[in-house]
């Protein structure tokens, strides 16, 4: 007795229900796409800031940069806690608090102030 092939077939259902989602996913690639170019023309930016913030541990990476470089001893750095303020359409406002080693060997509680560009993550200014 031979073994009868299996033969594939592209049944209508199948066809349209991946055409349906193909053009869903445009749809929405597209909607995204016309509200990120939306917000360039009015001088916004389409990203509200979150993005600039590590997934990990909720800290400011660049700003992070920025307050190593200052450091005595930067591989002592401890994030603790990172709060930030995105009203503003083109920055960030954020207040990170961290302990670091002293001069003394101690460690210390600071905070750090900064104001981050939205788009590109950039540190515009640090006290």
């Amino acid at each position: 007795m031979a073994k009868k092939q299996k033969t594939h077939e592209w049944k209508p259902k199948r066809i349209v229900s991946v055409l349906g989602v193909a053009a869903a996913i445009f749809g929405v690639t597209q909607y995204f796409g016309y509200r990120e170019a939306e917000a360039f023309k009015r001088g916004e930016s389409f990203y509200d800031g979150t993005q600039c913030l590590s997934s990990w541990d909720g800290s400011p990476r660049n700003l992070v940069f920025a307050v190593e470089d200052k450091l005595k001893d930067p591989d002592s750095f401890q994030h603790i806690e990172t709060r930030y303020n995105n009203a503003d359409p083109k920055k960030i406002v954020v207040r990170m608090e961290y302990r670091a080693r002293n001069s003394f060997g101690g460690y210390v509680v600071e905070t750090a102030y900064g104001e981050l560009d939205k788009n590109n993550c950039k540190v515009l200014r640090a006290w």
